[in-house]
């Protein structure tokens, strides 16, 4: 709980100082003052916020590449301008027709797709793709397909439901 007592600081700050603003008439010499103090407060305030989102959207990134089995041939998932979106499981339809369960990452911009290693308790990377595109098909009987394209492959993946399908 100490640790974040100086991040709570600013936020008080401002508070006081909207109190004493409120409680200060506008002819007062220090009313403009207190204007502009509130404005460098509230303006640090959401340079802390923004700094603390770009660390949690980091650590999320470094969180994922830690659950995969270490790989030489695994690009990195932590990346400038990358972020994470949404993750779950979907089924792949596989080169023999078969439906592969694997384990998706959606970033900003990039899909990267595992298996899970009961035996290692990680993920095997399978790949990392760049979507171009996203339809919504329907495959030879399996419902709840999207198709996503990209330059270096596209895959045909099946959602549980049509709501995950959705999403």
């Amino acid at each position: 709980s100490l640790l974040i007592e100086p991040v709570q600081r600013i936020p008080r700050y401002q508070l006081l100082i909207r109190d004493l603003i409120k409680n200060t008439a506008d002819t007062h010499p220090d009313y403009k003052l207190l204007n502009k103090a509130l404005g460098k407060i509230a303006n640090t305030a959401k340079h802390i916020n923004e700094s603390m989102n770009r660390q949690k959207k980091a650590l999320k990134l470094y969180e994922i590449q830690g659950l995969f089995i270490p790989n030489k041939s695994m690009p990195p998932i932590v990346a400038p301008n990358r972020e994470f979106i949404k993750d779950g499981p979907l089924r792949k339809l596989n080169r023999h027709g078969e439906v592969d369960g694997l384990n998706f990452w959606l970033f900003t911009d990039v899909l990267v797709y595992g298996l899970f290693s009961m035996r290692k308790n990680a993920y095997e990377f399978r790949r990392m793709i760049t979507p171009i595109a996203c339809e919504v098909v329907v495959y030879k009987g399996h419902a709840n397909g999207l198709k996503v394209a990209s330059t270096e492959k596209s895959v045909v993946l099946f959602a549980w439901t049509e709501e995950e399908q959705q999403e």
